[in-house]
């Protein structure tokens, strides 16, 4: 599996910790979801309409689809999400940077159709360049404070 692979498991299971009764795995597909529109993600904490989401890129080269599939989600009209925060760790470097900036292109068009409900954060950020343990210490600690943020302390 490799560094890069424990870096994804590491992770996942950091967020499945958190709240296990609400984690989703990357094997589930969203609940709701038709079967042909399913889709899944590395992890996912999801309660009283809200979801703290993880994906992970670590072999992939399409960080645009994994943050544009999120925006069905919340366009859903039956139970929709009051909101979804996504952590998005990018530890590969071949992501091609035409879809980094559609990525973003995502993002932005996002924040603008549901303004608060839509949070995003890219690990590490544009410009940064962080040493897998650094990219793992701030996955980790960015996960917390948004466990934190969207279920509160002690949930």
């Amino acid at each position: 599996m490799g560094r890069q692979g424990d870096l994804e498991r590491e992770l996942t299971n950091l967020l499945k910790g958190m709240d296990e009764g609400s984690y989703t795995s990357p094997s589930t597909a969203f609940p709701g979801q038709k079967v042909a529109m399913a889709f899944k993600s590395d992890g996912m904490l999801l309660k009283e309409s809200r979801a703290l989401v993880l994906e992970v890129e670590v072999g992939q080269t399409h960080p645009d689809t994994n943050v544009g599939k999120y925006w069905p989600l919340l366009e859903m009209e039956a139970d929709p999400l009051e909101r979804l925060v996504l952590v998005h760790v990018i530890a590969s470097r071949r992501s091609n940077v035409s879809r980094l900036a559609l990525a973003q292109f995502y993002v932005d068009k996002m924040k603008q159709s549901f303004g608060d409900r839509f949070r995003y954060i890219r690990i590490p950020c544009d410009g940064q360049i962080l040493s897998h343990g650094e990219i793992q210490k701030e996955a980790e600690n960015t996960l917390a404070a948004c466990f934190k943020e969207l279920f509160g302390a002690g949930s």
